[in-house]
């Protein structure tokens, strides 16, 4: 069986620049506490800005190279339309049961809104575009499980969490419970992209799963 050195290179360099994604949020979140105190407020505060800048650099890097992300879709159908409201809805009315509490609301727009832009601009935009093997299932197979372990990177969130909040905690079923579902949900969302060709209709997937699981 002859093994293709091109897909295995593309995939060790996609590999990197994910590890590498995760070592500057940790070293980063590490200089950034030695000013600041660590709260969960703070804590959210920081990874969602860290995702915003991640997700500009990406856009503004694929401009440049004039390489498309593929994010809206072609045409806004009213199937676009319908899953658009419906997302939109359900995201606004938990945050409106939230009755103002400003930590709950923050962290729904960092989990159910910026996480999932991130990580879809991440995964089924730049990775998926970069990978661009010859085979599109291929490409979906891979970015799914790179998904699914990627998710092994928040250790030390977790850790930290876990930690402040639940101390018997067992960690590392938690993180093998976050490689499970991230593998879960990179399979449906993946999909859409795969089915839809765009990453809007994933993104929405994604904010829907994570707006329902808050």
């Amino acid at each position: 069986m002859k093994v293709d050195l091109r897909l295995v290179c593309r995939v060790l360099i996609a590999c990197g620049a994910l590890a590498l994604i995760q070592l500057c949020r940790m070293g980063l979140r590490s200089f950034v506490f030695l000013f600041f105190e660590r709260t969960i407020i703070s804590d959210t505060l920081f990874s969602s800005i860290f995702m915003i800048v991640v997700t500009a650099v990406i856009i503004i890097v694929f401009h440049v190279r004039q390489i498309s992300l593929s994010f809206f879709p072609k045409r806004f159908t009213l199937s676009y339309r319908l899953f658009t409201g419906i997302v939109a809805l359900l995201f606004f009315s938990g945050i409106l049961f939230m009755a103002g509490d400003i930590e709950l609301i923050l962290f729904m727009f960092y989990g159910a809104l910026i996480t999932p832009l991130f990580e879809e601009i991440l995964f089924r935009g730049a990775l998926w575009q970069s990978l661009n093997f010859k085979k599109e299932q291929t490409t979906y197979l891979v970015t799914t499980v790179l998904f699914g372990f990627w998710h092994l990177g928040y250790f030390d969130t977790v850790l930290w969490r876990t930690s402040l909040l639940f101390p018997t905690a067992d960690i590392v079923h938690i993180m093998i419970g976050k490689v499970l579902i991230g593998l879960i949900i990179g399979l449906f969302v993946g999909a859409l992209r795969y089915r839809n060709g765009n990453v809007y209709s994933s993104f929405l997937l994604h904010c829907l799963i994570n707006t329902v699981g808050k």
